[in-house]
């Protein structure tokens, strides 16, 4: 069964097993949320499952530690850096029209652009920058794709294109700048009226569109999160521990399978049957 079944790369290993990441979160108070109450511990978990998840790795344990910091444990994950990129960025997407002297410097300048100020901190461009006229909370969905050019993006879809198609409409040959964060990611003229597909389009690497567009669909967290401690874990049971342990687990089950057919013979060669199917469909389950 071990030859015809390679479960091993199957199931999904918890962090005993197979090491990952470890990261604790402090849940930083605003002047809209003067509290962390447990309800916002609760959407800053489900936001940070959602990402998570969205790496394909297996399902996080997340657990609160006092009232205001969640620890993040997620096996598979062999940097805690990695983790932290994806957890630190609270990914508030805003799309405001700007006047073209904003543009103009937005493009020069990378400090008036925000590139290089902590996340939430207001860049000189989104303070210079007109009202919101989208958020990214509006977004239906987002994915990671390439331009013309070849130049990684992230292409999404809206939730209500009417209301997309409005917005363009009103502002017709106007600057639309994209902010995360409330810093400065790109921006680019209305030309066109756009209803249900637009793309974001910046100096992205490939990693950081597909962060981009997990973070984006996995919604914004509701108060910003400090990285207060972070290591990497290695597995605590060794593989050559667990390879003796899967051997004597199915040594053992065939000991029994043998037992049951020389004890009992036709009555005890229908339980291992039904046995064997079981240990299947559990293993099946696992993976």
């Amino acid at each position: 069964m071990w030859a015809v079944l390679p479960i091993q790369k199957k199931i999904h290993l918890g962090l005993d097993l197979q090491g990952g990441a470890r990261v604790l979160l402090q849940l930083d108070t605003t002047k809209d949320v003067p509290k962390i109450t447990t309800d916002v511990q609760n959407q800053v978990e489900l936001v940070v499952d959602k990402r998570v998840n969205g790496l394909g790795v297996s399902e996080p344990v997340i657990s609160r530690v006092g009232t205001d910091r969640l620890l993040v444990e997620v096996p598979a994950v062999k940097n805690a850096d990695q983790l932290e990129q994806l957890l630190k960025q609270v990914a508030v997407l805003e799309f405001k029209i700007l006047p073209p002297q904003v543009s103009q410097r937005a493009r020069a300048d990378a400090k008036y652009a925000g590139t290089n100020l902590p996340a939430g901190v207001p860049s000189g461009a989104y303070k210079d920058g007109g009202p919101v006229v989208y958020t990214g909370a509006e977004l239906k969905s987002a994915a990671p794709g390439f331009g013309q050019g070849g130049e990684p993006q992230v292409d999404f879809t809206t939730k209500n294109p009417s209301k997309f198609a409005q917005m363009t409409r009103d502002h017709m040959g106007q600057i639309m700048g994209i902010f995360l964060d409330k810093h400065w990611v790109s921006d680019a003229t209305i030309e066109g009226i756009i209803s249900d597909n637009g793309m974001i389009h910046g100096q992205f690497s490939e990693d950081a569109v597909a962060t981009l567009a997990n973070e984006l669909n996995a919604g914004a967290l509701p108060v910003p999160v400090t990285i207060i401690e972070k290591d990497d874990v290695g597995p605590i049971l060794g593989q050559e521990d667990l390879q003796k342990s899967l051997v004597a687990s199915i040594a053992g089950l065939g000991l029994v399978l043998l037992f049951m057919a020389f004890m009992y013979r036709l009555p005890g060669i229908l339980a291992d049957l039904a046995l064997f199917v079981y240990v299947l469909m559990l293993l099946g389950l696992l993976s």
